[in-house]
């Protein structure tokens, strides 16, 4: 490639002022020759050079790698690599990331991962075309049980709309299903291209006012495969993610319980790197 092609792709990448790696796999480019072209002089090949390999990172990048690992302990080695490779001008590959963790005491336990089994057969291939939802509880001291329920776009994995409620009836429940059409805007759409919404058999999911409510605003209702959770394994991952987060601390009011969910969802929808999503946070692939 000339020396010439490579300005331009590299003028291309650099005007994009996030998700340089989508940019990169659109142009057909590695990120790893992206940032080396970079850091050549002039964009000349230095292939003959006998100097530090080009992809060895600097002092300055490890300095960069363990300073975001201390100020965000709950990203792995995956995720932060892909989050400096967009953020911090340089790439690193997870392995090295590891490496350096490792090294520094900054490896977390492994952690026990619920498999989802086998999925609803009919995979999602854009956003909106199947919302998920559950709920799962919650205890706070002193106050009782609240049961978070959440709306989850299939493909994208965002967080559409969640809320805490007191009970699951299905009036709870079309109260969260209607502050997702309304945020999307899904009665806009027309009927035929109208997302479909995947629940467990929970009594609220399949009572008559639920059923009748989903006919009303036209979304086709899908429920799982009984005594089979997996189906909606997504979603299960996600209660069981902001459980393991939230739950390490008590809660005296109801209130900061409900901050430290919002926290959780920001963090989760914009800042998560899913490696399923092609290591990028749900907001990338939803918008």
């Amino acid at each position: 490639m000339s020396t010439v092609d490579k300005a331009i792709i590299l003028a291309q990448v650099e005007n994009k002022f996030r998700g340089k790696r989508q940019a990169l796999m659109a142009l057909g480019v590695p990120k790893s020759s992206y940032y080396r072209w970079r850091r050549c002089d002039g964009l000349e090949s230095h292939s003959g050079d006998r100097g530090r390999p080009w992809n060895r990172i600097t002092p300055e990048e490890e300095g960069k790698i363990l300073a975001v690992a201390r100020e965000s302990p709950e990203l792995s080695s995956r995720q932060l690599a892909a989050w400096i490779t967009d953020n911090a001008g340089f790439a690193v590959s997870e392995s090295t990331v590891y490496r350096i963790l490792r090294r520094e005491g900054l490896v977390k336990r492994l952690e026990v991962q619920l498999v989802a089994g086998k999925e609803y057969h009919a995979k999602t291939t854009r956003p909106h075309q199947m919302w998920a939802t559950d709920a799962s509880y919650f205890k706070v001291v002193g106050w009782g049980y609240y049961y978070l329920v959440t709306v989850m776009d299939d493909y994208s994995r965002f967080i559409l709309v969640w809320k805490l409620q007191k009970d699951m009836s299905a009036n709870s429940l079309i109260e969260v299903i209607q502050e997702a059409v309304d945020a999307t805007g899904m009665t806009e759409v027309p009927v035929e291209d109208r997302t479909r919404l995947l629940s467990d058999n929970g009594a609220g999911y399949v009572s008559r006012s639920f059923r009748d409510y989903l006919h009303l605003v036209g979304i086709r209702h899908i429920l799982a495969a009984p005594y089979h959770p997996q189906t909606n394994g997504k979603l299960e991952r996600y209660h069981q993610s902001i459980k393991r987060e939230v739950n390490q601390v008590p809660y005296e009011l109801p209130g900061q319980f409900e901050r430290a969910i919002a926290d959780f969802v920001d963090y989760y929808n914009y800042r998560r790197y899913h490696k399923a999503l092609g290591n990028v946070a749900p907001a990338d692939v939803l918008y």
